[in-house]
């Protein structure tokens, strides 16, 4: 039985969530003034990693969701709720936001709609949720390293941009 990629990842995402005791982007309930974009980075045997970044009206924040190791399973993680304040990205907030608009990430298509999936079942995934007021959604690329489709192409930029703003990893990509 062939799995779909939300119940593949999903599963890893809604357990890094419960560790921080975070509720799901999907489940918020966000006013008009506020939009919110989720970028996670997911790798087999690498704990999920999110960078989570909200602008209410003029306002913008970042949060990083680390991953979490737990090296045995009996030993418990001294901080599972860890959310990390990031300070603005080296570029500023707008410029940022800006570039993300330019980029169509609350539009881009899923990988699997524009035939752009990785076939590699050990490739990097690369999740990106956003939510406003009136939508959510939700979409998955993976091996971007080697992706070759405009879609593709355009998600492995914003990675990029990401981790080099944020001086964060995120994504999973050398």
């Amino acid at each position: 039985m062939d799995l779909t990629w939300q119940e593949q990842y999903f599963p890893e995402i809604l357990a890094r969530l419960e560790l921080s005791k975070i509720n799901t982007l999907e489940s918020e309930n966000l006013s008009p003034e506020i939009s919110e974009i989720w970028a996670w980075g997911l790798y087999d045997f690498a704990a999920p990693r999110c960078l989570i970044l909200r602008k209410e009206g003029d306002n913008f924040s970042a949060i990083l969701l680390p991953p979490i190791e737990i090296p045995e399973k009996n030993k418990v993680y001294e901080n599972k709720r860890k959310l990390i304040n990031l300070p603005a990205p080296k570029s500023g907030f707008k410029f940022l936001w800006n570039f993300l608009m330019a980029e169509e990430i609350f539009t881009i298509p899923d990988a699997e709609t524009v035939n752009a999936h990785n076939p590699y079942p050990d490739a990097p995934v690369t999740v990106i949720e956003t939510k406003t007021n009136e939508s959510y959604r939700a979409v998955m690329y993976n091996g971007l390293d080697t992706a070759e489709k405009t879609e593709a192409r355009k998600v492995l930029n914003i990675c990029r941009v990401l981790e080099k703003e944020f001086n964060i990893q995120l994504c999973i990509y050398p």
